[in-house]
């Protein structure tokens, strides 16, 4: 192992249960034990000094071969993880091993049992992976059992299996690579400004669209039903993009083996029907979906012990709870989860994606917009230019500059305005959206900027709102409006309430 953190890194990833068990697993290794020394100097480490480590072994020959020892004790430890972890798929990979174990021991009989039980848990799990292995170790073992009536059979039956393992395969990665594309193109906004004559968008679509035969494999199905989903909302019919992901909820309800095998796509399957419930403001279903994936843990063995799922569950349900209450007003629930939401971003930050890590953001600077404390909201909004606004959605783009704009504009630093409209209008005119709308945006907050007279800046509100609502109707509109709705501000500003009455009244 190369002089990095590596070990550090994994070692700190480990929790009190897992610690204990590599302390008990150590303890079971014979030979010399320093590396639980080393172990233990590195787990008290805040950050990782390997000077402070080889000042600890001043003198021992372990030194020397610094990292060999380190990369002993990374690999004892993944070990270690790999008896902690009993998930179905470690123990697939571990009863192909005891296969090739038993065959090189000549102990074919036993390897023939091994064979056999590999067989039904693929087929359970559909783990079509591992049938061409299961296969080869088939017609290793069956020519020391040599029946001349029936090797022919045998060999075709073979045959048949990996071939069908093979098609499965194949169909079910030919529709994860649809799925994707659909993502790709849902993250660029949609349909609009998509070639579609393009062949990989044209294949993904007619894939998809194409009724599929009887025989698809729950995973092709999977795919299938996602990326319908992501199709349709690219499409803006949200309504077929809400049934596509309820199929896919529904599959998975129908085959808790997969939920157990595959419990990451289960949890992004109920984020990715939340998303579609968002756009249908069914908030009350979110937040139902949203609390049992919080407690997937209850009934999903390795979500207990896997750190990967936990960030995905903290994306998802923990996410879409603060979106809605975020969504509807209700400031009051927001804060009341916010010490669990930045203990979570403490914890998970650097294993979140860029995507996931805007929004938190996001949606806490909107909480604290609501909750009229520009100050912390700001704070919480600059994370977002500071970071991560080049890597996020174009709709989401012109949401966080607007936020910014009237930040700003409810703190008076008026210095700033020059500077943020120009800012905001670069950007707008280079993104793939309609110039009529987000330039429309950036002129109207400049108009309201300018307006400085208070007997005319009530007209000046009207003015904008009445310009946004005309075009209540374009897509990119009502997209950006999800994120931020600028017209409930302006409304709350024109009456003078508080812009959570505004929202509250709109539900």
């Amino acid at each position: 192992m190369a002089k990095s953190s590596d070990l550090f890194d994994l070692i700190k990833s480990l929790s009190g249960n897992e610690k204990r068990y590599f302390m008990m697993y150590s303890s079971m290794q014979s030979g010399n034990k320093k590396y639980e020394r080393l172990y233990k100097l590195i787990d008290k480490q805040k950050s990782y000094e390997e000077e402070e480590l080889l000042k600890a072994f001043a003198g021992d020959p372990m030194v020397n071969q610094f990292s060999v020892a380190k990369n002993y004790l990374y690999n004892l430890i993944l070990k270690s993880l790999e008896s902690y972890y009993d998930s179905i798929e470690t123990g697939m990979r571990s009863l192909m091993t005891r296969i090739e174990i038993l065959f090189n021991k000549g102990l074919y009989k036993q390897c023939r049992s091994h064979l056999e039980r590999a067989r039904k848990k693929a087929q359970r799990y559909e783990l079509y992976q591992y049938v061409a292995e299961i296969n080869t170790w088939e017609v290793s073992t069956s020519s020391r059992y040599l029946n001349v009536h029936k090797f022919r059979k045998q060999q075709i039956e073979i045959l048949d299996e990996v071939g069908e393992g093979i098609r499965h395969l194949s169909e079910a990665n030919r529709y994860r690579f649809a799925r994707q594309m659909m993502y790709d193109i849902y993250l660029k906004g949609g349909f609009e400004g998509v070639d579609e004559s393009e062949p990989i968008i044209r294949d993904s679509v007619k894939l998809l669209t194409t009724k599929p035969g009887d025989n698809l494999c729950f995973y092709a199905r999977y795919q299938l039903h996602a990326g319908l989903s992501y199709y349709y909302l690219s499409r803006k019919e949200v309504d077929k993009a809400f049934q596509a992901s309820q199929d896919v909820i529904d599959l998975m309800h129908a085959h808790p083996d997969q939920i157990e095998l595959g419990a990451r796509n289960y949890i992004i399957s109920c984020t990715n029907h939340m998303l579609m419930m968002f756009h249908q403001k069914r908030f009350k279903e979110i937040l139902k979906l949203s609390e049992k994936v919080n407690n997937l843990h209850t009934w999903v063995k390795q979500v207990r012990h896997s750190v990967s799922l936990q960030v995905l569950i903290f994306e998802s349900g923990l996410s879409y709870q603060m979106t809605v209450y975020t969504t509807v007003g209700d400031v009051k629930s927001g804060l009341a989860i916010l010490p669990e939401v930045e203990r979570g971003l403490n914890l998970y930050k650097r294993r979140m994606n860029t995507q996931s890590l805007t929004v938190w953001w996001f949606n806490i600077s909107i909480l604290h917009f609501l909750a009229e404390d520009y100050k912390t909201s700001l704070v919480w909004l600059n994370k977002i230019f500071n970071e991560t606004i080049t890597h996020i959605r174009s709709d989401f783009v012109v949401a966080c500059h607007l936020l910014r704009l009237v930040l700003h504009y409810e703190l008076d630093n008026e210095s700033l305005f020059p500077y943020l409209l120009r800012s905001a209008y670069r950007q707008f005119v280079k993104l793939p959206l309609d110039n009529n709308v987000t330039v429309m945006l950036v002129n109207s907050l400049k108009l309201m900027f300018e307006t400085t007279k208070p007997t005319e800046v009530k007209d000046t509100l009207k003015s904008i709102r009445d310009k946004i609502d005309a075009l209540s109707d374009h897509h990119d509109m009502n997209v950006i409006l999800i994120y931020f709705d600028l017209r409930q501000w302006i409304e709350g500003k024109i009456r003078r309430v508080p812009m959570v009455k505004i929202m509250q009244e709109s539900l």
